[in-house]
């Protein structure tokens, strides 16, 4: 399948099921699921797709940020990432910014980079999963932030495809975005491109539509 920008995704994984911890209950969900988390600005998307991640002790993390720098992920939340993890910082070439030198952080160009951000992502996934027995969990912090720099159409299209990509991996994919930033027509244009959707507000998790496993 060819994406937005050109990239190709190949490849695939073995099915497995993902426990979405106690702030959902331990409810699972299939293999192969995308999510959107939607709340606030104050509600903690970051923190509660971070606290998703860390929920699969098997399963390898993966972070695409382009809010703030690889740098700054692995510092606030040094304590729920305490393992390997792989991110793809769409933030630090850009601000210029120093780099951390590790094979797991991958470089985009700038947040609307989508054919960097697509490659970058194609390599982590297909890439050996640091000797662990799961799967892999994507976090897309945020789609807010790139629907800044995209429109709504060329942000869907890219969506689709990464979405399509992490169900093909049987990985699970979580997107977080700000759901007062949007019109309500662009906010149900995205739904349509998850399998479930997670709603937050400053005290937690007010609903979550999900897929059963």
């Amino acid at each position: 399948m060819n994406g937005d920008g050109g990239f190709e995704w190949v490849g695939a994984a073995s099915e497995t099921a993902y426990n979405l911890g106690e702030e959902l209950d331990n409810r699972t969900v299939p293999a192969g699921t995308n999510l959107l988390v939607v709340g606030p600005p104050m509600a903690g998307t970051r923190r509660f797709g971070i606290e998703l991640l860390a929920a699969g002790a098997e399963d390898r993390p993966i972070i695409v940020t382009n809010r703030e720098s690889a740098r700054t992920i692995r510092s606030d939340h040094a304590d729920c990432l305490d393992g390997p993890v792989g991110v793809i910082d769409c933030v630090t070439k850009q601000g210029g910014e120093p780099r951390l030198d590790s094979p797991s952080i991958r470089y985009a160009a700038s947040p609307d980079d989508l054919t960097g951000v697509g490659m970058e992502l194609t390599d982590l996934l297909a890439g050996t999963p640091d000797g662990k027995s799961g799967g892999d969990r994507v976090l897309f912090d945020s789609v807010s932030t790139l629907l800044m720099y995209s429109c709504a159409e060329r942000t869907a299209r890219f969506l689709d495809v990464v979405t399509a990509r992490i169900e093909e991996q049987d990985a699970i994919g979580l997107f977080a975005l700000n759901s007062l930033a949007h019109e309500d027509a662009v906010y149900e244009r995205l739904c349509r491109l998850f399998d479930g959707v997670v709603r937050l507000d400053d005290g937690g998790v007010v609903d979550a539509e999900l897929p059963e496993s």
